[in-house]
């Protein structure tokens, strides 16, 4: 009887809840995705981990910036809340307090007051379950202290706004508050758009992600209300946009209108161009030395190469001619990659004389780009392959996360409403990306201007394929993926033609710079790089055949074309790396020479995937290893045959690669190992992460912690230190 006497007054309650969850549904899910991305995404868990870290033992300016920018997306997630609830009430009831909240047929006095109070301590309290979960004390304790002062912010607020030097400065009214924290907003943006590298550099990953989250639910509740207000009452459309507004799908709605009236695709592929005349600022750096590829062709570079490497180790018998595919996987990727290529010139001195290529997926291709461009450093000085490695590590290990989110919540996401057209407003978060890589660079190399990764990419080769007496430097391959086709885009400083590369094409030829009489336009190092790492939703497509900088944007949106990352089609880069070493053979390149001497081509495959699948260098396997289906697989049937085709093509490039390596090195057998659970492979070496390290996550930023784990991965002791010294060897006993 008295549960059925309660009962009523319980449902009311219930339903006046989940209308505030609703009403508030923007809100909610800021906050859901914050606890995701803190718990669930290995990125953000390396984040929380080095605040860990830095909370212990570094100063207390990193707590205080840790906490205030932690409160400042709890207090907004109790603003906006607060703010949708006032502005519903107001026009139901056409009340105009600053305070009151009177019960509707909305929601109740009670879920008003509360549930804004709820999610202003949800922040806190999330972060320090996660800390707790994860044993990372320091951050739990900062979760606990920012929920506890978030609470008595917003229960002691009513005795604060009746203090004199608020009630002075006009600070006693909440609409005041609301304009400050609209003012903050506005004034992170101002600095995050024209003083990006500085404003990342100052709030660093953790306190760039929840001002951003702050500022994005701030800005955009308001601004949804702000512009829906007057067709509140209008007929028909009126019951669309009445409150509670629904605003993340409004803003959805908002930015797809106007990307149909106004150009909002800033996402073309950046690009100099080579022209005389064109405007200084689009202009490369020695036009001439960008006017066409530097390599005529795949066979003037083969030339250039095995003439080098005649001076480098001139002599009869086998000599290895190294072609290297490094896995995509973010920064784990290529700092792995940097980390192996500049322990095998540590150990092997001259060993960048034996690479011919560097063909690169994702990340991969990002540390290939790192390794060449501090390959061409380390040639104009007398730096040994130690200093190198220790300089590789300082500029692949770096933040460049924070830019690339910084970007991403404030001019990237500003752009599709507000489509203007100058500089640094309309760069994208990919562009921000590219940047912070040449920034990262030359600060470690000491360089300026258009150096390092900045240079144009045919400018980088040139200076060496027009001089016989520079040391070689291997060719960089980005492999990214035609969006529309399917297929791998090739960026190389050479034509990349079907006899070469079939199925595969030029992206300088997609982007109309290619012609017979030279190239018109240019790719930075780290724009070929990011070329191949279009991930979404952290980079997004580039447009090719599209670009609103230079004003070549003569294409309807039907007819443009895009790059994605090249991990869709091959996450190794091992399709074009075989079918490199097929055409090199089949013109001979591999042939014994009169004298005796004859090159061997070696697969060097780099894999930064802790989760590969063990089963995947036996080469005589007949079934695959930790298969399972998904729940409900009449459903999702679809989804996770899309996702294994994608994942499993990748190894079965990989696969093919190393079985043509095995066949070939029948007739000339060069080097060979055998790695654990797989089969013996002949002129081939894999260096792989071990399971051990799962923890070091995807992304652009690394932990001091996952950095220390790689490192040590390449030790004397460890299988990739080991299968290095065994090459050593080889090498080492060759005349």
């Amino acid at each position: 009887m008295v549960l059925a006497h309660h009962q009523p007054a319980l449902s009311a309650a219930i339903r006046s809840w989940l209308s505030g969850f609703a009403a508030t549904a923007f809100t909610l899910t800021l906050i859901l995705l914050m606890w995701a991305m803190v718990s669930l995404i290995g990125q953000t868990q390396d984040i929380v981990t080095q605040l860990n870290a830095e909370l212990r033992w570094a100063s207390p300016q990193i707590a205080l910036s840790a906490a205030a920018a932690l409160l400042w997306f709890s207090l907004m997630s109790w603003w906006s809340a607060r703010y949708i609830f006032q502005q519903t009430e107001r026009w139901i009831t056409g009340y105009q307090g600053d305070e009151q909240h009177r019960p509707t047929a909305f929601i109740s006095a009670q879920t008003a007051l509360w549930l804004p109070r709820v999610y202003a301590v949800a922040p806190g309290v999330l972060l320090c379950t996660t800390g707790l979960s994860r044993s990372l004390y320091g951050t739990a304790f900062l979760g606990v202290l920012v929920a506890l002062l978030a609470l008595v912010l917003v229960l002691s607020r009513k005795s604060w706004r009746h203090a004199a030097l608020l009630s002075q400065t006009g600070l006693d009214q909440t609409r005041s508050w609301q304009w400050l924290s609209l003012g903050f907003t506005a004034l992170m943006a101002f600095f995050s758009i024209f003083f990006l590298p500085h404003t990342a550099a100052l709030l660093g990953a953790f306190n760039t992600l929840f001002i951003g989250l702050g500022s994005l639910l701030c800005g955009m509740t308001f601004g949804v209300y702000f512009v829906t207000r007057r067709s509140w009452n209008w007929p028909v459309i009126g019951v669309i946009l009445q409150p509670p507004v629904p605003v993340l799908s409004l803003a959805i709605l908002a930015a797809l209108a106007i990307s149909a009236v106004l150009p909002t695709d800033n996402h073309g592929i950046r690009r100099c161009l080579t022209a005389a005349g064109a405007d200084a600022a689009l202009q490369c750096p020695t036009p001439a030395a960008s006017a066409s590829y530097a390599y005529p062709d795949l066979a003037a570079a083969w030339q250039d190469f095995s003439q080098k490497l005649e001076q480098h180790q001139a002599g009869a018998g086998l000599v290895p001619v190294f072609f290297v595919a490094s896995e995509g996987g973010g920064l784990r990727a290529s700092y792995w990659t940097g980390l192996v290529m500049s322990e095998l010139e540590k150990q092997i001195p001259g060993f960048s004389a034996h690479v011919f290529s560097l063909a690169g997926v994702s990340g991969g291709s990002v540390g290939n780009s790192f390794y060449a461009a501090a390959l061409a450093e380390q040639q104009q000085s007398t730096v040994n392959g130690a200093v190198l490695q220790q300089q590789l590590q300082q500029a692949v290990g770096q933040d460049y996360l924070t830019p690339v989110t910084t970007s991403f919540l404030y001019n990237d996401l500003l752009f599709r409403f507000l489509p203007l057209q100058f500089d640094p407003y309309q760069q994208d978060r990919a562009e921000a990306l590219e940047r912070s890589w040449e920034r990262g660079f030359a600060s470690v190399f000491a360089l300026a201007g258009d150096e390092g990764l900045s240079q144009p990419l045919q400018q980088f080769y040139r200076p060496s394929a027009q001089d016989t007496k520079r040391p070689w430097l291997p060719l960089l391959l980005s492999l990214g993926s035609h969006q529309e086709a399917g297929a791998i885009v090739v960026t190389a400083p050479f034509p990349v033609d079907a006899e070469d590369f079939p199925a595969s094409y030029d992206v300088y030829q997609l982007m109309g710079c290619r012609s017979p009489a030279g190239l018109s336009c240019d790719l930075r190092l780290s724009t070929a790089a990011l070329n191949a790492a279009r991930f979404p939703f952290v980079t997004p497509a580039g447009s090719i055949n599209y670009d609103l900088r230079t004003g070549d944007t003569a294409v309807s949106w039907s007819a443009k074309t895009h790059i994605i990352d090249g991990g869709y089609l091959d996450n190794f880069g091992a399709t074009v790396t075989r079918q490199l070493i097929a055409r090199l053979t089949q013109q001979g390149a591999f042939d014994k020479k009169p004298d005796g001497r004859q090159l061997v081509p070696i697969a060097l495959v780099i894999s930064n995937d802790p989760a590969l699948e063990p089963n995947i260098l036996n080469l005589q396997r007949i079934a695959p290893d930790n298969t399972s289906s998904m729940v409900a697989n009449e459903l999702t049937a679809p989804l996770q045959g899309l996702l294994s085709a994608r994942q499993g093509q990748g190894y079965s490039a990989l696969t093919q690669l190393l079985v043509t390596q095995n066949q070939g090195a029948a007739a000339n057998p060069y080097f060979q190992f055998q790695p654990e659970q797989g089969s013996v492979l002949k002129n081939s070496l894999v260096f792989r992460l071990p399971p051990s390290l799962s923890d070091v996550p995807l992304g652009w930023w690394l932990s001091d912690h996952a950095q220390l784990q790689m490192q040590q991965q390449v030790g004397p002791e460890q299988p990739a230190g080991l299968l290095i010294q065994a090459l050593q060897r080889q090498m080492s006993a060759q005349p």
